[in-house]
């Protein structure tokens, strides 16, 4: 009797029942799925430069050293926070001025107007920019280490109160001319810049190389930040009548009407 080890024996049957297996291609395995769906709210940048105390009127005729309000401040109108900034082109020309006793100094490039700069704001020098005509100052909500986060909803300090006319002396080509100050706002997103900056020159840096958009679409009140077709909407038509019985004076709207005849012409 030929003796078959047990080890060898244990080896083909599990051959044979591998083999069985196969045999049809079919195999079988443990599987298992499953999914994901998240969703994400896109924000939004979007701010408003206001100046509360500006009067449109008050620029009209400026005489030298006249001052008049000009206060210009940013709205965060949007969802995300913002870190922002303010340009002022201000005109600058060759000109003769006169000191408080009268005396002339002789003919210099100056500034047309000057202002004082508030608490909240810096300059960032190295933005300065200088022409024959014209100087551009850059401004920051912050430091120049660090740039204030200005939240959704929230307004900035004015960067100046006031505007003054410098002193000029008479006959050099201003009189009847219309000479223009020029404000530019800014707003970047304030988290996720490059690994985190809040220095105010990288973040202009990065705000400045997409070259945002200051036009706007369409004229608003500084004041309100109400687009003027919307005040128009909100104004109500019609007549205003008083209404007075002697005890009570109350003012109605009442809804314009065809006048009379107006009908029957257009017929």
């Amino acid at each position: 009797m030929i003796k078959v080890n047990k080890k060898v024996k244990a080896a083909v049957l599990c051959t044979a029942l591998a083999g069985t297996v196969s045999v049809g291609g079919i195999m079988a395995y443990f599987t298992d799925a499953d999914t994901a769906v998240n969703e994400f709210t896109v924000g939004r940048i979007e701010l408003d430069l206001q100046e509360p105390n500006w009067e449109p009127g008050s620029g009209i005729h400026m005489t030298p050293q006249k001052t008049v309000k000009k206060d210009p401040q940013i709205l965060n109108d949007g969802i995300n926070d913002e870190f922002v900034f303010l340009e002022v082109t201000v005109p600058r020309l060759t000109l003769v001025t006169a000191n408080p006793d009268g005396t002339k100094n002789p003919a210099a490039p100056t500034e047309l107007f000057h202002y004082t700069v508030n608490k909240g704001w810096t300059e960032l020098t190295k933005e300065r920019k200088e022409t024959e005509n014209s100087v551009t100052r850059l401004y920051v909500w912050g430091t120049e280490e660090k740039c204030t986060v200005l939240g959704k909803g929230v307004t900035t300090g004015a960067l100046f109160d006031t505007v003054t006319m410098a002193n000029v002396a008479e006959d050099q080509g201003l009189e009847e001319s219309h000479p223009e100050i020029t404000i530019n706002a800014y707003g970047i997103q304030t988290t996720d810049l490059e690994g985190g900056k809040v220095s105010a020159q990288e973040v202009w840096g990065i705000l400045s190389s997409q070259v945002p958009e200051t036009a706007v679409d369409e004229a608003e009140d500084p004041k309100t930040d109400v687009k003027e077709s919307n005040k128009k909407k909100e104004e109500p038509s019609g007549k205003t009548e008083t209404m007075d019985d002697g005890k009570n004076r109350e003012e109605i709207t009442k809804p314009d009407v065809p006048a009379a005849g107006s009908e029957e012409k257009a017929q």
